[in-house]
């Protein structure tokens, strides 16, 4: 199975990059693990599931649900990629569950003023926001730096250039399914 999870802060890039290399070569299959999640719970938003701090538990079944789904029904002609949102690395298990896989792991990170700005572009399109502190308290967590720090490859797509950061995230992808 030709699969890689795709890990780091929220507005890094980790979503548009999948989606743009599926959109150019269908051997790649995107998908996001918190759409999935929705999709299999029968919710339209995450906060339907996770309502108080021990339901992370419970999201992390169903992500792991979604990861077997994939494993299950995947083709080996494809290279799966699996965006992994924030939620799958609020729990102990999912954290450890990641660092395990580290050699299918790619972090896409960048600077925390850039991949802020972003963060906040898109919660506003939602009508939400977070102050900084909120966001850097929680995205970069020392939580969740050990498992962006357990990827063997790591992309910085703070350099706005989104075609040098396509051309680096596929070839970082080609690399992993050779080891």
């Amino acid at each position: 199975m030709n699969l890689v999870y795709i890990i780091g802060p929220s507005g890094a890039g980790k979503s548009s990059l999948c989606e743009k290399l599926a959109g150019l070569d269908p051997q790649y299959i995107h998908f996001s693990l918190d759409d999935e999640v929705k999709k299999l719970s029968g919710v339209q938003h995450l906060t339907e599931i996770i309502r108080q701090p021990n339901d992370w538990e419970k999201f992390w079944t169903h992500c792991s649900q979604v990861i077997e789904n994939i494993y299950r029904t995947g083709l080996e002609s494809h290279i799966y990629l699996v965006d992994v949102g924030a939620g799958a690395l609020e729990t102990p298990i999912g954290r450890e569950y990641f660092i395990g896989h580290a050699k299918q792991l790619i972090c896409i990170m960048g600077s925390e003023d850039v991949v802020y700005t972003r963060n906040q572009e898109k919660l506003a399109r939602s009508g939400a926001s977070r102050t900084k502190d909120q966001f850097l308290h929680t995205e970069y967590s020392d939580e969740r730096q050990s498992v962006y720090n357990a990827a063997q490859i790591r992309i910085d797509t703070s350099k706005g250039d989104v075609a040098v950061s396509l051309a680096e995230f596929e070839k970082a992808i080609i690399s992993q399914m050779q080891n």
